[in-house]
């Protein structure tokens, strides 16, 4: 306490530079949800996902659902199911897409897509995020709409919601806390460095 009174720029300096230099990496955070790569490696979940992976895509553990659906509730002709599964199997990232099966009237159908990642991995939502919903999308016949359902679409949506919030929320919040603490602290100074010695520790955190 005494050296830090003597030389209190000094302190601040070097923490926080200690700070800066760990807060570095978080620039580059990108959520991730393969939650199977942080389990042990002898628990069952584990076992059964390794087992599976010996003959079958990774992403059997967990296929995607595409919904192909007419515009106006007429029937979907079957050549635009073969055709639609067939430009769906071609996709980076699939693994093999099973034949539509289509609803009680006709008008919409559901494919089971395998891919060829574990299905919360980074691979997966890259490829989900992109190519396969591109490719879902661009295949469908006229008159009709496709859409890429999934726990891996799931996460997708997520992480897009997620990096909307670091971008937008966070922001935000820091400037509303910014105008409570000048008020209660009434200073215009204080509030900045109390900001930015909260944001270092969060970053480096």
């Amino acid at each position: 306490g005494d050296r830090l009174g003597k030389r209190p720029g000094l302190f601040a300096a070097a923490s926080g530079l200690v700070l800066a230099v760990l807060a570095i990496s978080a620039l580059g955070f990108n959520p991730t949800f393969d939650f199977n790569s942080s389990l042990p490696k002898d628990v069952e979940a584990t076992k059964a996902l390794d087992t599976i992976q010996k003959g079958l895509p990774s992403g059997s553990t967990d296929p995607l659902t595409i919904v192909l659906k007419s515009n106006d509730d007429s029937p979907l002709p079957a050549a635009d199911l073969a055709s639609f599964q067939d430009d769906i199997s071609k996709a980076k990232g699939v693994a093999t897409a099973a034949p539509g099966v289509p609803s009680a009237n006709g008008n919409a159908a559901t494919f089971s897509v395998v891919l060829d990642h574990d299905p919360g991995s980074d691979a997966s939502i890259a490829n989900v995020k992109g190519p396969i919903r591109d490719a879902a999308h661009a295949a469908a016949p006229d008159g009709t709409t496709a859409y890429v359902g999934g726990t891996t679409s799931v996460f997708v949506d997520m992480n897009k919601a997620m990096n909307r919030d670091y971008a937008v929320v966070f922001p935000v919040a820091a400037l509303v806390i910014m105008v409570i603490l000048a008020l209660l602290l009434r200073s215009l100074v204080a509030p900045w460095y109390l900001m930015v010695s909260v944001g270092l520790g969060f970053a480096a955190t």
